[in-house]
């Protein structure tokens, strides 16, 4: 299981989930800080590398498990796919 995702997914989970902030690493011009979803679209314009989401675990769902999941197969061409048929997803902050 990745521990972060970045760029373009990370902006589409942000945005699925209304979350507030997005992480933002440092860069020849400024250290690493939090970022709004409309400041974190336009640094990925230059450089999509620099915004992540960390991973923090998973949604409990029905109760089936998640054994074998990854969180790169609920994200597919920057979008992010949601919940699967359980109701398990992975948690990024």
């Amino acid at each position: 299981m990745a521990s972060q995702i970045t760029g373009h997914d990370a902006i589409a989970y942000a945005a699925a989930r209304n979350l507030p902030l997005l992480h933002k690493y440092a860069d020849p011009t400024e250290g690493a800080r939090d970022v709004t979803l409309d400041e974190a679209r336009e640094i990925i314009a230059e450089d999509p590398a620099l915004i992540y989401l960390d991973y923090e675990g998973w949604t409990r769902g029905d109760g089936s498990g998640h054994e074998g999941y990854a969180g790169g197969d609920y994200f597919a061409g920057g979008r992010y796919l949601g919940p699967d048929p359980h109701g398990i997803e992975p948690i990024y902050g």
